[in-house]
C-alpha cells in the first residue's frame, strides 16, 4: 500500500506546479508531467506486483475511511498506470502548444485527474469513493473545458458535468440504498447487507444507470462524442482508455461484493445494453468526419462490447455455467487492450491535429509522406480497433466471441439462445463496420493525394509525442502476440 501512496505523492506534487508564478509555465509544465509519468510507473509496478507476484498489500484505514487494492481494483490500476506513463511522456511534448494559454493549469490538472482516478480504485468505503469520484468528474471538466474561449468547448465540457453529476447521483442513491441496509458504509460491511426484493432491482437499476452514463452506453453516451474532441489529445486519451474503464470498475464492485445474487433479467439487460451500444457506436463512427469523433464513437463501441462480455458472464453464471469466469475474463482483457489502443491512437489524432492543424478528414489524404512515423503508428492502432489478427483488438474480441459460444452451448432454454443469437449478429455487425471505418480512417488520412494545402505544410511531431506512441505501439503487438498473461 505505502507505493500506491508514494504514487498518489508524485501525482500532488504535480498538482502543486499550478502555483508556481507564471514566468515559471515551462518549468511546472515539465514537472507536472514528470511527476505525473514517475507516479504512473510506480502505480503500474505497484499492480503488477499484487497480480503476478501475489503481494496483497495491507489496508490503511482512518476510523470509517480506508484505502485498499485486491485483484478486481489491481487489473484497473495497472491500467492507469501504464496509460498514465504513455500519455504523460507524450504530454511533455504536445501540451507545449498550451504556453501562454493557462498551461499550468493544464499541468496540475492532469496530475489531480490520474491521481483521482488511482484513489477511486483504491478506496475501501462508500464516503471516500465519492468523493474522490467527484473530484475525478470535476478535473476532467476543467480538462475538457481547457479551451474555454471556444464556445463549441464550453458547450462540451458543461454538457459533460451536466450528465456526470446525473450519474454520480444514481450511484450515490445505489450506495445509500446499500449502506443503510448494512452496520456501516465500508465495502465489507456492505458486502453483508440485508436488502431484498425490490430494494436489490432498485440497487441494481441505479448502480447500472450511473456507471453506464460513466462508461458512455446508448442512450446515455450523448456527452462522449462532445467532451472527447473538446478536451487536449493527452486528455482525450487518458479519458477514454481509463476513466471510461473506471465505470466497469465499479460496475463490478457493486455485482461482486454487494449484489452477488442476480437475478436473471439483469443479466439480460447488461447483455443487451452491451451489444446495442457496441452496434450503435460503429454505425456513428462511420459517419463522422472529424477524427476525434470517429474515436470517440468507437469507444462507445468497445465499452459496449466489454460490457455485452461481462453481461455474457452474468448470464452464464445465473443460469449455473461453469464457464462463466470466461464472460469477465473476455470483458477485462478487452478492457485492458482497448485501453492501450485507444491511447495510441488518440495521441495519433493529436499528432495529426499538432501537424496540419486540422482534424478534418476530408482535408488530408497522403499524409504518409510529411508525417511517416505517425502513419506507422495509425497503422498498428486501426488494425488493433478492427479486431485484425496480432493485435490485441483480437485477442479481446476473440474472447468475447468465444464467451458468447459458451453461452449458447452450455445454458439450455431457447430463450438463452435467443439473446446468444441477437448478440453474435450484432456483433458480426459490429466487427465488419469497425473494419470498414478504419480503413477509411487510415485511407482517407494517410494514403492517396493531398486534398488540401495543409497537407502540404504537415509536419512531424516531436520526440516526445513519438516515443509514447512508439511505446503504445508496441504494446499494442506483444500484448496481441503473447496475450496469456
Amino acid at each position: 500500500m505505502e507505493m500506491f501512496l508514494v504514487a498518489v505523492g508524485f501525482y500532488g506534487i504535480g498538482v502543486l506546479t499550478m502555483l508556481l508564478p507564471h514566468g515559471m509555465q515551462r518549468a511546472a509544465h515539465w514537472l507536472a508531467n514528470s511527476a505525473a509519468l514517475f507516479g504512473s510507473a510506480v502505480c503500474a509496478y505497484a499492480a503488477g506486483l499484487l497480480l503476478f507476484g501475489g503481494v496483497s498489500p495491507a489496508p490503511l484505514t482512518w476510523g470509517s475511511y480506508s484505502l485498499g487494492c485486491d485483484g478486481w481494483s489491481a487489473v484497473f490500476l495497472l491500467l492507469t498506470g501504464i496509460a498514465g506513463v504513455v500519455t504523460s511522456l507524450y504530454a511533455l511534448g504536445y501540451a507545449r502548444s498550451y504556453e501562454g494559454s493557462r498551461l499550468r493549469l493544464l499541468g496540475g490538472m492532469w496530475c489531480l485527474f490520474i491521481m483521482s482516478m488511482v484513489l477511486v480504485l483504491l478506496a475501501g468505503d462508500a464516503f471516500s469513493f465519492l468523493l474522490f469520484w467527484e473530484i475525478m468528474a470535476v478535473a476532467s471538466f476543467m480538462l475538457v473545458n481547457h479551451e474555454s474561449e471556444k464556445r463549441a468547448t464550453w458547450n462540451a465540457a458543461y454538457q459533460y458535468l451536466v450528465m456526470t453529476s446525473v450519474g454520480t447521483a444514481a450511484i450515490m442513491i445505489a450506495f445509500l440504498l446499500t449502506g443503510s441496509a448494512s452496520e456501516g458504509f465500508s465495502f465489507a460491511a456492505m458486502a453483508k447487507n440485508t436488502l431484498d426484493g425490490s430494494w436489490q432491482h432498485l440497487v441494481f437499476v441505479c448502480a447500472f444507470a450511473g456507471f453506464a452514463l460513466k462508461a458512455g452506453l446508448v442512450p446515455l453516451h450523448v456527452w462522449l462524442p462532445k467532451a472527447h474532441p473538446a478536451a487536449p489529445s493527452h486528455v482525450s486519451a487518458l479519458m477514454s482508455g481509463v476513466m471510461l474503464k473506471i465505470a466497469l470498475y465499479g460496475f463490478g464492485r457493486f455485482m461482486f461484493s454487494f449484489l452477488p445474487a442476480w437475478n436473471y433479467w439483469w443479466c439480460v439487460v447488461v447483455l443487451l445494453a452491451g451489444v446495442v451500444s457496441a452496434f450503435l457506436g460503429v454505425l456513428y463512427a462511420q459517419m463522422e468526419t472529424d477524427i476525434k469523433r470517429v474515436l470517440a464513437y468507437s469507444s462507445v463501441e468497445n465499452m459496449g462490447v466489454i460490457f455485452a462480455a461481462f453481461g455474457c458472464g452474468m448470464l452464464m453464471k445465473a443460469s449455473g455455467s461453469s464457464f462463466y469466469m470466461l464472460g469477465f475474463v473476455a470483458a477485462l482483457v478487452h478492457a485492458f487492450n482497448h485501453s492501450i489502443m485507444k491511447v495510441l491512437m488518440f495521441m495519433c489524432a493529436g499528432s495529426i491535429m499538432h501537424g496540419t492543424g486540422s482534424k478534418n478528414l476530408e482535408l488530408f489524404g497522403g499524409l504518409a509522406r510529411k508525417m511517416p512515423y505517425t502513419a506507422v503508428f495509425a497503422f498498428v492502432g486501426s488494425l488493433a480497433l478492427a479486431a485484425i489478427p496480432l493485435t490485441n483488438g483480437f485477442t479481446g474480441e476473440w474472447l468475447v466471441l468465444q464467451s458468447f459460444i459458451s453461452l449458447g452451448t452450455s445454458c439450455a432454454g431457447q430463450d438463452i439462445r435467443l439473446w446468444t443469437a441477437v448478440s453474435f449478429i450484432l456483433l458480426g455487425f459490429t466487427g465488419a463496420l469497425a473494419l470498414g471505418c478504419f480503413v477509411r480512417f487510415f485511407g482517407i488520412t494517410f494514403l492517396g493525394r493531398a486534398r488540401s494545402e495543409i497537407v502540404e505544410h504537415a509536419h512531424e511531431s516531436d520526440k516526445f509525442m513519438l516515443a509514447a506512441m512508439g511505446v503504445a505501439s508496441v504494446l499494442v503487438v506483444a500484448c496481441g502476440l503473447y496475450p496469456l498473461p
